[in-house]
């Protein structure tokens, strides 16, 4: 499959931007233009100085995205940023969705090369604030 997966150039370069700290956040999503392949594009972005909420509110109620964002939050006297990847699969999206953007997630992960931590979910409770800070002191202490 990895090799049916593509990046657009502008998929790149928001992902690129957002390793540099231009954004916060990025949400991806399948082109539905492309017919041989699954073509990743941008579907939004988020200046580096949005909020948490802002990022939860990227979010469709009824179809899938891949979501990349940077946390930040503050551990002792220091500032951190973590990154995270989601697969963002709502329960009212269509099924067949589902199971593309579920395929893709792994490939579309090793052409960027992310090896942040990952969460599959289809609600905003699962993506909590102060639940991944706690993830990040679990798996960063």
């Amino acid at each position: 499959m990895l090799s049916v997966v593509g990046i657009t150039e502008a998929a790149n370069t928001a992902f690129n931007s957002l390793q540099k700290g231009n954004f916060r956040a990025v949400t991806f999503k399948l082109d539905p233009s492309s017919k041989s392949r699954i073509d990743i594009d941008v579907d939004q972005t988020l200046s580096s100085d949005s909020s948490h909420t802002e990022i939860l509110d990227l979010l469709p109620e009824d179809d899938c995205r891949y979501v990349y964002f940077n946390l930040q939050y503050m551990e002792g006297a220091g500032h951190r940023t973590k990154s995270f990847f989601v697969l963002w699969v709502p329960g009212d999206s269509k099924p067949k969705h589902k199971m593309v953007y579920a395929s893709s997630a792994v490939p579309f992960k090793s052409k960027f090369g992310l090896l942040c931590p990952s969460i599959q979910t289809g609600t905003s409770d699962a993506l909590d604030y102060e639940s991944l800070v706690a993830l990040c002191r679990k798996t960063y202490a």
